[in-house]
């Protein structure tokens, strides 16, 4: 486990499930991290806790409140290439813990052990282009765009355009 003053990053226990599983069966924020919502049972859940644990081109953890160990989110950094030293960004907080700086904290604390455990100089991201909150916390982690994918992502009936930044970080 790492932590600072607003979080703790962890691995997942038994008591997460049900936050977990409630963040993975929620329509509008799975949209809003591109991933195509599906229904999940707490069996599902685990099934994928399992497979993000163990994968070797990943780390994956739970975001904790710091003063309760209660889940609040997941972040992970997949795709990791020892060659490039690179991997891509991904987060998720539930609704009523955004905005409150957990996730800034998070990314700080990911940033830290990616660099020092791996030698990770690289962050990739993908964001919807309608999503400026998330935007907005990547800029001020010091993230950088370089390029956008047009009508990349569909939802709803529509095809969404993606935003695509990086940040590069001292190994």
């Amino acid at each position: 486990m790492i932590a600072n003053e607003r979080v703790s990053l962890r691995a997942w226990t038994e008591d997460d499930i049900a936050v977990l599983s409630m963040l993975r069966n929620d329509r509008d924020l799975q949209e809003s991290l591109m991933a195509q919502p599906r229904p999940n049972s707490e069996q599902q859940v685990r099934q994928w806790l399992a497979e993000k644990s163990t994968r070797s081109d990943a780390v994956f953890f739970v975001i904790a409140d710091v003063t309760t160990n209660q889940a609040i989110g997941f972040t992970q950094l997949v795709d990791m290439s020892s060659v490039h030293r690179s991997g891509y960004l991904g987060i998720c907080l539930a609704p009523d813990h955004q905005g409150s700086g957990a996730g800034s904290a998070a990314i700080d604390l990911l940033e830290d052990y990616v660099s020092a455990v791996f030698g990770i100089r690289k962050i990739l991201l993908n964001v919807l282009h309608e999503n400026s909150r998330a935007i907005n916390l990547y800029t001020r982690h010091g993230f950088v765009e370089t390029g956008q994918l047009r009508e990349h992502f569909y939802s709803r009936g529509q095809y969404k355009d993606v935003v695509v930044m990086e940040k590069l970080i001292a190994p």
